[in-house]
């Protein structure tokens, strides 16, 4: 592959810019600078997604109906649903907001009706009767809590009619006052338009006045019954002015802010109440009086947050082609989120739909991808076009459901995702996942070789939370994995947690507080824009009543607030508009540091630098959450100032407090401001205005160096009927010579391209930021080569073996990967004895390539110094707890408002401690907060656990959110560390601990490796980790046991507790297991060493211990350094180790032997008859110390000796079972393998048991061979090298031995065999090359004169009167022919005889030329499928060559 990637390369012209010189920048004046920004300009950092920034459309808070939907009329259709209460039920209403009118003397009635339907999707219709006509009589309707009507505009009414009677008098249709008493306009239908079957009939009205609550009034002078349905008005200035569109000035809303996206339609609402409510795509297209109304998710009485809601429908009316068209208006990609048989989970959470009846769901996906993207030709591609949309929308994203997880969604994703990509591979499919800690788990589950098998391209994350959150984790997303998925920011807002109560328009909880949290956390995301591909803020819009105050809104906050005829933007709002507005479809990140010179300066400045290549600009993003104005030194390192405009601009959106919202009474209190700056340098200072979000676009000149100059083409493999797995990103050239990874979106592949095996073809792909394309070179195989294998990182602290995963990651020719399994070798104890780094091999199965694991050893603390804190709570009485640990941090027990604690004399071991509501107060000591750390203890639940129970406090009072870490016992077992990130198994404390049993439970976390567990009795468990883990910091707080440091509440009252004890180390499962089993080492056992003098001796890594129980098993030991002076000569003499956790010692008894090399032995006769068998003896010749394997090479010339050979299932050979006998009865051959060619043979021994191991010199085994036939006496030997013996894991080298002896002939034999061999090789040449006269072939003479070669010296060979003489004459004659053929072979460089890169070379210079071409003469040499031009298809044949003759070499 590396070959064709040179052949794909030679089509780019690489120019190497010379780097720019940077300029020192301004001197400025010594004021003070409280922040200093340093941009490196001369780095190009991560690509920022092209759609990072985009919007959330979920018809919730009245969002659809009634809001974006610019339908007047409420209820339309007649099909109105009513919400009961729960979340699943509802009740027909079909003249909700319908009135009965009757004027003057006027009678009738109205009623619901659904005889002969205008169609069965909508049955309900209303039917009027009139009895008196008065002075009319009629119906009216409320609208959308009135009607915003405004004078001289045009308003197009719509309604369908029937009536078997003849009508004479005219249907009178009006916008009035909602007395009706006063008209804003009207319009009449003449009674002949209303027959006896169902008709569409139109009017237009022109306000004559202007309302915010008007109504409509439809009334009649006529006798007798009218049916009437679909009653619409709209108005005519919609967006784009389409008849029944949208609203313009809440879509000129969204379209101000830049979106790169549309998420659409939800949310909850996809899931709805229960599956038949759940939202349907298919009922949301075509006409819409055949779009079926549903009860909207968000219509149910408990949805309000601040109580009942307003019951809501939708009609259907803002549908999947609206959706897609204002996508397309916007210039946003769409991104549709589908149903995958499940109902809204969070609310609701079942039934869900059955999986043997899942199929309908995964074909309405599909057909969506049809409906979008399908040629006119297809079922649903046609429906797009006849609604006047012949052009595909181009879909390209798709979310599978909304804030899912669990079995349930597990289940069923993979259905949905593995059929999409079936039929429409190009498709970037987004996983689900749930709230908190759900996030983690779907991750988990998604990168899981065995379960999500990473079959999705983005993961969707959602969170609603307080501002300290989203301040904290502005780095969220900077240790996210660059080679894993995406990240999809679905919804995200700051919730409950705004700062102002009211701002007239109701508790909209939008202040300058969230915002600014908001805005610091999206710097995040745009320094991360590689990893975060798409981010909405959610909800969009919120309806406010024409009256004032909030009660059409059913979730706070929002971004845009509107009643019927105004809107505004929230600061919110702003904040997205400003940084979507402000970061282009063709940007990257400037690498930066934010530093604070200045101590006293107040926290909280936030930036993100990025580099705008539609203008040049830098675009410098800064966020000041504090109190003050923040001088900031801004210094563009890397910057030629003569390419940086001394002007510049800036939009400072800034408040006066963090309370600070906007209303429809002050829409714009906070707003953006734009102006020029001056004075822009290299190093310029800059205020920061406090509570404030600041954008500086500082524009540049001239050539950018960073700018790409050419994307290299790749090459991969496509499994055939596959289509090629592409990369989501490739490698650029920038001008200054540097490479950098940039995004790609390839186009689509027919899949007529893949269906071929051996078929070559070429895919273009868009890399935005350039006009340079990507290009990929794809050829078809029938099976994917394992390419490469990813390596794993592990880590262990000192003295403890690291835990190697079962399987790794494999990656192969066709870009796809999967998890094999590998069998590591084992790592030598002495490589993590102490803190560093070492690598380990492991092998997989059918390939070479090998696995390599990088581990991590940390140091741990020095022997007996790991136990901080152990109160074994045996007192029984009193106040004062003893810190077995002897470490002094004596705990005082001390009663609270909740309650005292009891004294238990039944503990796990001895006494314990129910605290029922006391505290232990373990003084203030920060090594109870070790950087790594193990919490142990012993708990019997003794009551049901509800609500929260704090185990242990050891952060600050009342900031959960501070240094230190806390264990609690809160609907999971939880461990929180530094800032509010946890890890916690998700069971509740009643599942977790069986009521009156006592469990042991351990916390362990790394600070170096970040790794983190929960054991139950010994037993790792699930985690679920929150967060970014990352430390414990250590405070001088009291250290709480019992209660929260929140008033001392949250106590422990569900159980007693026994053996609290604090490691500074994060102990491995072994020793977890150690504690839970409760045992004592009691011994060690002695070993027994022997050495030579002079050599230190090898000490194991391990040794036995024997513990209380008489139980034994190995444990790791530390050994004391030994002083060479012990092994300097014969004697003997002791060492003692170190073993965590006891003082037990373990003690190495070593005896010196006089020095002296260890050698093989190999004896065998001196002279052996052509042809004849012989044995060979081996053996081992001052041993100094006992083996239980070994491992040796024995060495022969192959022309001279062979031994008999048996050929394996995988192809390779060993030595036949009589070829080898074993001396010594149970030390015995375990295989064998021969290198025929090479004359080499690997033998394994084994003893059977340590009993059987060898410990005294002496021969080991007989080998039987034969010599081959020989025309004269010869002198050869045979030779061991690579002798190793091994016992215990430790190792020696053995000297090896050589054996010399004579081959002798008798003179009556002619020997054959080199002739036959020759002739067999120029055979097989001749056999597997091609004749021809194009490259890579030989000419037909050159062929017949080597034919005629190989048969001359087949005649000699069979002949029985040939002499030696005669043989030998011929195989040298035969050889001479070969050389000559091989000096034909047929390429473009002449004298070679080989295809070389220079013939490819050649061949990508004259790429394109055809036979007519005047340089044909040139090049035709090459052409090998003798079509008149050299294309692809050669150039992809002639590397194939390269490729092959290398394969084929020795």
């Amino acid at each position: 592959m590396k070959l064709l990637t040179k052949v794909c390369s030679a089509f780019m012209s690489l120019v190497i810019a010379a780097p720019m010189i940077a300029s020192t920048g301004t001197v400025l004046a010594a004021d003070p600078v409280d922040y200093q920004l340093d941009v490196n300009t001369a780095q190009r950092g991560a690509t920022i997604s092209p759609n990072l920034n985009g919007i959330f459309l979920e018809d919730i808070n009245y969002a659809g109906d009634g809001g974006l939907y610019a339908e007047l009329v409420e209820n339309r259709s007649f099909e109105f649903l009513s919400a009961t209460g729960s979340t699943a039920n509802s009740t027909p209403a079909p003249l909700f907001a319908w009135k009965l009118i009757q004027t003057g003397a006027g009678t009738g009635t109205i009623t619901a009706q659904k005889t002969a339907p205008l169609n069965a999707k909508n049955p309900t219709y209303l039917q009027l009767t009139v009895t008196a006509p008065g002075d009319g009589v009629g119906f009216s309707n409320d609208g959308y809590d009135g009607m915003a009507i405004k004078n001289g505009d045009n308003y197009d009414f719509s309604v369908y009619l029937r009536s078997g009677d003849a009508l004479a008098e005219p249907l009178t249709v009006s916008i009035m006052d909602q007395a009706g008493t006063q008209s804003y306009g009207e319009a009449q239908i003449a009674g002949s338009e209303v027959t006896n079957a169902w008709q569409k009939v139109t009017a237009t009205i022109q306000a004559t006045g202007s309302a915010t609550n008007a109504k409509l009034f439809i009334k009649t002078k006529n006798i007798g019954r009218m049916d009437i349905d679909m009653v619409s008005l709209f108005p005519q200035k919609t967006w784009k002015n389409r008849p029944g569109g949208l609203r313009p000035d809440l879509v000129q809303m969204l379209a101000d802010m830049n979106p790169k996206f549309l998420r659409f339609p939800g949310g909850a609402i996809v899931g709805g109440k229960n599956m038949a409510n759940a939202y349907n795509w298919k009922n949301t297209i075509g006409d819409v009086a055949e779009r079926p109304n549903n009860i909207n998710f968000w219509s149910t009485a408990n949805r309000g947050e601040k109580g009942a809601a307003l019951t809501q429908n939708q009609s259907g009316g803002l549908g999947f082609y609206e959706y897609f068209q204002l996508a397309e208006d916007l210039g946003s990609e769409p991104l549709p989120v589908v149903n995958v048989g499940m109902v809204e989970q969070f609310l609701v959470g079942g039934p869900n739909t059955p999986l043997n009846q899942i199929q309908p769901f995964i074909q309405d996906a599909l057909d969506l991808i049809e409906y979008a993207n399908g040629d006119i030709s297809t079922v649903w591609g046609a429906k797009r076009a006849a609604a006047g949309h012949p052009a595909p929308f181009n879909l390209k994203y798709m979310s599978l459901g909304n804030e899912h997880w669990g079995q349930d969604y597990y289940d069923r994703y993979p259905l949905f995702y593995d059929a999409i990509k079936a039929k429409y591979p190009y498709m970037n499919l987004i996983f689900s996942t749930g709230g908190s800690a759900d996030v983690a788990a779907g991750w988990n589950w998604m990168n899981d070789p065995s379960k999500g098998k990473g079959r999705a391209e983005v993961i969707d994350e959602h969170y609603y939370t307080n501002a300290s959150f989203m301040l904290n984790n502005t780095n969220r997303y900077d240790s996210y994995d660059r080679n894993s998925k995406q990240v999809f920011v679905g919804e995200y807002a700051v919730k409950n947690d705004a700062g102002a109560a009211n701002n007239g328009d109701g508790n909209t909880g939008n202040s300058m507080k969230g915002a600014l949290a908001e805005a610091a956390y999206m710097t995040g995301l745009e320094r991360n824009g590689d990893i975060v591909k798409f981010a909405s803020y959610a909800p969009t819009f919120a309806k406010l009543g024409s009256a004032g105050g909030n009660t059409y809104t059913q979730w706070w906050p929002d971004l845009i607030f509107f009643n019927n005829s105004q809107s505004y933007g929230t600061t919110s709002y702003q904040v997205q508009k400003i940084f979507s507005s402000n970061t282009s479809k063709s940007s990257y990140v400037l690498p930066s540091t934010l530093s604070k010179p200045n101590a006293s300066a107040l926290a909280g400045v936030y930036s993100a630098v990025s580099k705008d290549l539609t203008t040049g600009d830098i675009v410098v993003k800064l966020v000041n959450n504090s109190s003050a104005a923040q001088n900031t030194r801004i210094h563009l390192d890397g910057i030629n100032a003569a390419n940086l405009s001394m002007e510049g601009t800036e939009t400072v959106l800034a408040a006066n407090a963090l309370t600070d919202e906007n209303s429809l009474a002050n829409p714009t209190k906070v707003a953006p401001q734009t102006k020029a700056i001056s004075a822009v340098s290299p190093l310029f200072d800059y205020s920061l205005p406090k509570y404030s979000v600041t954008v500086l676009r500082l524009h540049t000149t001239g050539e950018n160096p960073l700018d790409i100059l050419s994307i290299p083409c790749i090459t991969l493999d496509a499994v055939v009927n596959k289509s090629p797995k592409l990369p989501t990103s490739v490698t650029a050239i920038l001008k200054n010579g540097t490479t950098t990874k940039v995004a790609v979106t390839w186009d689509p592949v027919d899949v007529s391209k893949f269906s071929t095996i051996g078929n070559v073809f070429i895919v273009n792909g868009v890399v935005p930021s350039t006009s340079e394309k990507a290009m990929a070179i794809v050829t078809v195989i029938a099976t994917p080569t394992l390419t490469s294998i990813d390596p794993v990182s592990v880590s262990t602290r000192a003295g403890v073996a690291p835990f190697l995963p079962s399987t790794v990651k494999a990656l192969y020719s066709d870009q796809s990967n999967d998890y094999v399994a590998v069998t590591w070798e084992q790592p030598d104890a002495a490589k993590y004895a102490q803190a560093g780094t070492f690598t380990v091999e492991g092998t997989v199965a059918s390939t070479t390539l090998k696995a390599v694991a990088n581990v991590t050893v940390t140091p741990g603390p020095a022997a007996g110094t790991d136990l901080m804190l152990w109160y074994k709570f045996d007192e029984g009485s009193g106040t004062t707890l003893t810190d077995s640990s002897n470490k002094g941090n004596t705990g005082t027990l001390k009663t609270t408002a909740g309650g005292s604690a009891a004294w238990v004399a039944g503990g796990h071991d001895g006494a314990g401690l129910n605290l029922n509501g006391g505290k232990i107060d373990a003084g203030t000591s920060r090594d109870l907060q070790p950087a790594d750390i193990t919490v142990s203890f012993w708990f019997k639940r003794t009551a049901s656990i509800s609500g929260e129970q704090v185990v242990a406090w050891f952060k600050p009072s009342g900031n959960y959110a501070g240094q230190g870490f806390f264990i609690t016992l809160n609907g999971a077992i939880v461990m929180m560390i530094d800032g509010t990130n946890l890890f916690k198994v998700a069971q509740t404390p009643n599942t977790f601990f069986p009521l009156n049993e006592w469990t042991h439970v351990a916390f362990t976390f790394n600070s170096v490796t970040k790794q983190s567990a929960i054991y139950k009795n010994g037993a790792a468990q699930q985690v679920v980790v929150e967060g970014a883990l990352n430390s414990i910091t250590p405070t001088n707080d009291p250290k709480l046991i019992g209660v929260s440091g929140y008033s001392d509440g949250a106590a422990l009252k569900g159980g007693v507790m026994d053996d609290f004890q604090i490691y500074n180390l994060d102990k491995s499962p072994q020793e977890v297991q150690t504690l839970y089993q409760g045992k004592q080492i009691a011994s060690i056992n002695e070993l027994q060493v022997t050495t030579e003098a002079g050599t230190a001796p090898v000490l194991p890594s391990v040794v036995t211990a024997v513990y209380s129980d008489s139980s034994t098993s190995s444990v790791n030991v530390t050994w004391d350094a030994v002083d060479p002076a012990k092994y300097a000569q014969e004697g003997t003499f002791a060492v003692n180790g170190t073993v965590q956790g006891t003082a037990v010692q373990a003690k190495a008894n070593v005896t010196v032997l006089s020095a002296g090399t260890t050698a093989a032995t190999l004896t065998g006769p001196s002279s052996v008859g052509s042809s004849q068998s012989f044995d060979l003896s081996i053996g081992v010749n001052k041993l100094r110390t006992s083996f239980t394997t070994l491992n040796l090479v024995l060495n022969y010339d192959p022309s001279k000796v062979q031994f008999e050979t048996k050929t394996n299932n995988n192809g390779t050979l060993s030595l036949a079972d009589n070829v080898l006998s074993a001396v010594r009865s149970n030390f015995r051959v375990l295989d064998t393998g021969v290198k025929a060619d090479k004359g080499q043979i690997m033998i394994l021994m084994a003893g059977e048991g340590s009993s059987n191991e060898v410990s005294e010199s002496g021969p080991l085994l007989t080998v039987h061979s034969r010599a081959q036939a020989v025309s004269e006496t010869v002198t050869t030997s045979v030779y061991i090298s690579d002798f190793e013996i091994s016992k215990d894991g430790v190792g020696r080298t053995v000297e090896g031995a050589t054996h010399t002896f004579q081959l002798t002939v008798n003179t009556q034999n002619v020997d054959t065999a080199a002739l036959n061999a020759a002739i067999t090789q120029a055979q097989t040449k001749l056999d597997t090359t091609k004749e021809g006269t194009t490259i890579g072939s030989y000419p037909a003479a050159a062929r017949s004169a080597l034919q005629a070669a190989i048969s001359s010296a087949q005649a000699i060979a069979n002949s029985s009167s040939s002499s030696q003489g005669q043989v030998d004459a011929a195989v040298i004659s035969l050889q001479a022919a070969v050389q000559t053929y091989m000096t034909t072979f047929l390429t473009l460089i002449p004298g070679e005889t080989r295809i070389t890169l220079n013939d490819l070379s050649l061949i990508s210079k004259y790429y394109g030329t055809k036979s007519t071409d005047a340089d044909w003469p040139l090049i035709e040499k090459a052409d090998i499928y003798h079509r008149g031009v050299i294309d692809i298809q050669v150039l992809a044949a002639v590397a194939r060559m390269i490729l092959d003759d290398w394969l084929t070499q020795e």
